[in-house]
């Protein structure tokens, strides 16, 4: 929808919120399993919405400590449950409440909080990124630092599986973006 909105409003920039609800909600999920305070939580859902999302877990922090540091020993089974609850979670909202409200408000809530008070969080959003290979740009969710300016894109943070996870969810988005316009352009 960003790919869209940038092209046919000829906005110099547009910005979505890309994966930070997602981010929100792995948080509350992996602090409420490991039962620290949210608080206590840092991490990011990146790629896309859906089937290439994907949980950057060397960006985990728990109180400071990346997850090898703060467990004797990564039970992968944590990790699954984690991934398939993010994963399925907007769906099991909006299939019992027929959307999804309070989540992106809360999204929207912090990404403005960020640019209007200029705080430079590192928040999970999707802003245009090239990568070799596509024709364009990509909207797809990166650690991108926010405030007054927005922007640079961390990607030199995610390991190198994580890179090309990116890659693949912009590959993928970038495939949407181009069968949107085909049914915008036939109307």
């Amino acid at each position: 929808m960003a790919m869209i909105c940038k092209r046919y409003t000829g906005r110099p920039f547009v910005l979505s919120t890309g994966t930070h609800l997602e981010s929100l909600r792995f948080r509350a999920r992996l602090a409420e399993s490991l039962s620290v305070p949210v608080s206590k939580v840092q991490g990011w859902v990146l790629g896309e919405h859906g089937e290439n999302a994907f949980i950057a877990w060397s960006s985990v922090k728990i109180d400071g400590l990346s997850l090898e540091e703060r467990l004797e020993e990564v039970d992968e089974t944590l990790k699954s449950e984690v991934l398939s609850y993010i994963l399925s979670v907007s769906r099991r909202i909006i299939d019992g409440l027929g959307a999804t409200e309070f989540g992106p408000a809360a999204s929207f809530r912090d990404i403005v909080r960020a640019i209007v008070r200029n705080t430079n969080e590192v928040m999970p959003v999707a802003s245009p990124i090239r990568f070799e290979g596509i024709g364009e740009p990509v909207f797809v969710s990166a650690p991108t630092r926010l405030g007054s300016s927005i922007g640079p894109v961390l990607i030199n943070r995610l390991s190198a599986d994580e890179k090309l996870r990116l890659k693949s969810a912009a590959e993928s988005v970038y495939q949407t973006y181009l069968t949107a316009l085909k049914s915008l352009e036939v109307r």
